[in-house]
């Protein structure tokens, strides 16, 4: 199911989206599936569905689905910008598209803050561009920080 929310500080609406799926390597939770290069390209299929073409300026990802937008940026031109918030993954594909992702990782995230730091600095020689973005927190959402980027990439789109 998803959800339309709107932000009045930022003056744009969000769609939200929850997982139909469970996943057995996350203890059987709501994810978005993305093991394989098949069940990536599916789940990724099967959200642009449900967006009923509406015009997407970007995407936002925490844990599971910052993991999902981390490979799918691997292997899909998004040409939108990709946050990522409290995720990590594997390089997988070093010649693929040429995607900018928001990598937010805390620095007290002690399941993925030194996983994210290797795909940063391994990401160096790919197409990927990832900017790196550290906060004090663990494994949250850092609001100020996301809210101060978004308003950074609305106002880098208008010009």
């Amino acid at each position: 199911s998803s959800d339309v929310c709107s932000s009045d500080l930022l003056n744009i609406k969000f769609l939200v989206m929850i997982p139909k799926n469970r996943c057995p390597q996350v203890n059987n939770r709501l994810c978005w599936p993305h093991e394989t290069k098949q069940e990536l390209l599916q789940t990724y299929h099967n959200i642009m569905e449900s967006t009923h073409n509406d015009p997407i300026q970007g995407y936002i990802g925490f844990s599971n689905g910052g993991f999902f937008l981390n490979k799918l940026a691997q292997f899909v031109e998004i040409d939108k910008p990709i946050i990522s918030i409290g995720a990590a993954g594997p390089l997988f594909n070093k010649q693929g598209p040429l995607n900018t992702i928001y990598l937010l990782i805390g620095k007290k995230d002690q399941w993925n803050y030194e996983h994210a730091i290797n795909l940063y600095n391994r990401s160096k020689d790919t197409n990927l561009t990832i900017h790196l973005i550290e906060y004090d927190e663990g494994h949250q959402i850092p609001t100020n920080i996301l809210e101060n980027l978004i308003k950074k990439l609305i106002k880098n789109n208008e010009n």
